[in-house]
């Protein structure tokens, strides 16, 4: 049990853990140690973004229960928890500001909306001509595509060779990753061995691969509290999307970089009598179980309009096509 009252830090931005005591029975070292021991033993250094916002915490514990004062950096008072004492601080602590997995009432950071960033980002000059060079691309019978940063630097994507094996785009992901354009290409023939002529049509969609590309990105950006940047991009001669991620870290879910999902998104997809925007968003519900990814449209005159799937008045379901701000 803890008595009176103690102030804790973090070591965030160069600061070090801190623990001042006020007539506790311990003393600071002690504090100190257990409270590092307790950061330590989060899986995988786990820390979400409502920790980097504290400036300190100061607790005060009776016998029943302690009350959490949380300040920010300006020392403002912007909350109070409370909680019972036959659970350590330090364990309490750790739950509910340190780890993204057990924390409590989580609040993550306030997101820009995807309409800005989208509408942001084709407005950026470098991005906005490598996009327009991907339209001139989408003839050729392999894909062609382009990484962006954080940093805000663009390098074009390479591919395997291109023949009927090695069409598809080296992906790399790494903290600098903020995101991908690439081409999904028209219909084009191939010439056999045998002198005969197999015609290949690509899908002009997002597949189940470039989803899963999308949430490698969050997921590797998780504890940040904040997706809004990061975004996967598809030019094509049907129409060039961008698919954002507006969920919660609950519903990130990856595993779709495989032939099986490829190869039930192919079967699925082969349905002349509805749109591909359409059946995607379907797919991405009925088999993929993918809560958080929005489908937007970037048209030709630069406005952007976001794609939901509903239903009509006969339970059928439609896409209802809403425009973003100008």
């Amino acid at each position: 049990m803890l008595l009176g009252m103690f102030i804790l830090g973090l070591s965030l931005s160069g600061n070090s853990v801190y623990a001042e005591d006020y007539g506790g029975e311990y003393s600071q070292d002690h504090y100190e140690t257990e409270f590092t021991n307790q950061l330590d033993a989060l899986p995988n250094g786990g820390i979400t973004s409502i920790v980097i916002q504290l400036n300190e915490v100061v607790v005060t514990s009776s016998i029943d229960h302690f009350n959490v004062d949380i300040y920010d950096a300006l020392n403002q008072l912007t909350g109070s928890l409370t909680f019972d004492t036959s659970q350590d601080v330090f364990n309490w602590y750790a739950i509910n500001f340190g780890s993204g997995d057990n924390g409590g009432d989580e609040q993550p950071e306030e997101q820009d909306d995807p309409c800005s960033r989208i509408k942001s980002k084709n407005t950026e000059t470098i991005y906005h001509n490598k996009t327009e060079d991907l339209k001139d691309k989408t003839s050729l019978t392999y894909e062609t595509g382009f990484a962006g940063t954080k940093s805000g630097d663009y390098t074009d994507l390479t591919t395997g060779g291109s023949t009927a094996d090695e069409k598809y785009l080296d992906i790399i992901i790494d903290d600098d990753t903020e995101g991908f354009n690439h081409t999904h290409v028209d219909d084009y023939s191939i010439e056999q061995d045998d002198g005969t002529t197999v015609s290949v049509k690509p899908i002009r969609m997002f597949s189940p691969n470039d989803v899963n590309t999308l949430m490698q990105i969050v997921d590797r950006n998780k504890n940040s509290g904040d997706f809004s940047p990061y975004y996967m991009s598809m030019t094509s001669s049907d129409g060039n999307y961008t698919i954002k991620f507006t969920g919660s870290s609950a519903d990130i879910k990856t595993g779709f970089n495989t032939p099986a999902w490829n190869k039930e998104y192919i079967k699925f997809m082969d349905n002349d009598l509805q749109s591909n925007e359409k059946l995607f968003l379907r797919f991405l519900q009925e088999k993929m179980d993918i809560t958080g990814v929005e489908l937007y449209k970037i048209n030709d005159n630069g406005s952007v309009e976001k794609k939901t799937l509903t239903t009509n008045a006969n339970g059928k379901p439609v896409v209802e096509t809403t425009p973003c701000p100008q």
